[in-house]
């Protein structure tokens, strides 16, 4: 429950890029995004370490990576080329399910048929390392911001994991690591109060490229030191320990392992640990659909081709 007059602004994501090695390359471009965040401050996109591609709702099937010669020595390629994105429920909400920000997921194609609208104004700013978007329905308002942070050469934030033998173990993020803050407002004509406030937070990826989905995905609640301390707007003096880690081999390669993941700072009420597989159409089961039903398995990895992960 929230108070008409004030905004709820709990919900900070970063989102990481790992890399061991890489062996396949997509020349894939981002579907249906509508603008991206880069670290070329010229916005070329091509010439960039990092893209990151959004929708006005923050879903995105896009992110890339660049050359470098002592982090990624292949070309530019995509590494999500699978789902990013986030869902709202709350008591009176439309066909009393989750309704995700977004109208549409990208390969599998299908809508989502959301009540959320998209507003069509958004801004880039600060060399292509910031931006903000707005969706909306009848009740409330969503703001999402976008900052892409450079953590330098010598720095890193853990991603944590639960390896196979149930230990807790972390692999080093890249430099560039992108922000997103969901700022949520009740902008209810009647002013009544929104109850049972749910957001939902959903990653798949084929960390080792378009045609080789995660393998694993983990929840872990390790407290490592980490260079993003600082950077939540909301909770500066708390570390983003709370992790969504999934990974994957090279098919071409049994000792290339490629990690990606998000973290917050805030603990979840809960967290999925299971599946997105279709190619065509909208998946009949998985950890999309629990979002969808309020249902989160709480289960803290799992191992399976098509692996996804959720907070709520």
């Amino acid at each position: 429950m929230f108070n008409p007059e004030k905004c709820f602004s709990g919900f900070t994501f970063v989102c990481f890029i790992i890399f061991t090695m890489f062996a396949f390359v997509s020349n894939l471009n981002a579907a249906y995004e509508d603008f991206y965040l880069c670290s070329d401050e010229s916005g070329n996109e091509y010439n960039s370490a990092v893209t990151f591609w959004f929708d006005k709702a923050g879903y995105s099937d896009g992110w890339y990576w660049g050359y470098s010669e002592d982090k990624h020595e292949y070309s530019r390629h995509e590494t999500l080329s699978g789902e990013w994105a986030a869902a709202i429920y709350y008591s009176g909400i439309y066909n009393n399910t989750s309704q995700w920000l977004t109208d549409f997921f990208s390969y599998p194609d299908w809508y989502t048929y959301t009540n959320f609208n998209q507003d069509s104004q958004y801004s880039v700013w600060n060399n292509y390392r910031s931006a903000r978007s707005k969706v909306y329905n009848s009740d409330v308002n969503v703001t999402i911001d976008y900052n892409l942070i450079d953590l330098g050469e010598a720095n890193y934030s853990p991603l944590s994991f639960i390896d196979a033998n149930g230990n807790s173990a972390y692999v080093k993020s890249e430099r560039y690591i992108c922000l997103l803050t969901y700022t949520i407002k009740n902008i209810r004509a009647d002013h009544n109060t929104i109850q049972d406030l749910r957001f939902f937070q959903f990653l798949h990826t084929h960390p080792t490229g378009t045609f080789s989905p995660a393998e694993f995905s983990s929840y872990s609640t390790a407290n490592y030191p980490d260079a993003l301390k600082g950077y939540d707007p909301v909770y500066p003096y708390k570390n983003f320990r709370f992790d969504i880690t999934q990974w994957g081999t090279d098919p071409y390669d049994s000792e290339h392992v490629d990690w990606i993941g998000f973290s917050s700072t805030v603990e979840p009420n809960h967290f999925d640990s299971g599946d997105y597989v279709g190619d065509y159409y909208e998946p009949e089961t998985g950890t999309h659909i629990r979002i969808e039903n309020k249902s989160l398995n709480d289960e803290p990895s799992i191992s399976a081709s098509g692996a996804a992960g959720a907070m709520e």
